[in-house]
């Protein structure tokens, strides 16, 4: 549990900040404007190969330990392996959150 809150804080910390005007920003920049910006949760359940779960554990490890080399390959590696026997058991759950624009 240490590990993984330790990876959710690194990882939550390169969110871009308020990240709603962010998209706004880029919107207008390219003479759009927002209709709709909503907020919505993906459950990811799966840790095969080519799954949600396993491609963004996979960006997130190249993220924190090669561009921003915050955290040792080795801690990663076996906090990710930990995950492997849950999701046999059926009791891994990823919950992504993302933000859908509207444009026009």
């Amino acid at each position: 549990p240490d590990v993984a809150r330790d990876i959710a804080k690194r990882w939550s910390e390169g969110a871009p900040d308020p990240l709603r005007d962010r998209l706004r920003q880029s919107a207008e920049s390219a003479g759009l404007q927002i209709t709709d910006i909503r907020s919505i949760t993906i459950t990811a359940t799966s840790l095969a190969p080519g799954s949600l779960a396993y491609d963004q554990l996979r960006a997130i490890r190249r993220w924190l330990v090669v561009d921003r080399p915050q955290l040792r390959a080795t801690r990663f590696d076996k906090w990710r392996r930990s995950l492997d026997p849950r999701a046999a058991e059926h009791h891994f759950e990823m919950l992504l959150r993302r933000q859908i624009c509207i444009l026009r």
